[in-house]
């Protein structure tokens, strides 16, 4: 359902990447795409905003952004 929210509020690309076979950690990738560094960065702070916030019955341990321009 986390992976679906994201998805569903925020129109981006969201997985679970990592360790897959820890059912006690996960670690969530999402990718936005836009024309606009700004734009993407203010939508993955928006995006851990809500996660945090949301608690999904989970803690947000850590969080990391990483801009490509192509």
């Amino acid at each position: 359902p986390v992976l679906a929210r994201i998805r569903g509020k925020f129109n981006c690309a969201a997985a679970e990447v990592g360790e897959l076979d820890d059912a006690m950690h996960a670690t969530i990738a999402v990718s936005i795409v836009s024309n606009d560094a700004r734009h993407a960065d203010t939508m993955l702070q928006a995006i851990a905003r809500y996660v945090e916030g949301e608690r999904f019955e989970a803690e947000l341990l850590t969080f990391g952004t990483e801009l490509v321009h192509l």
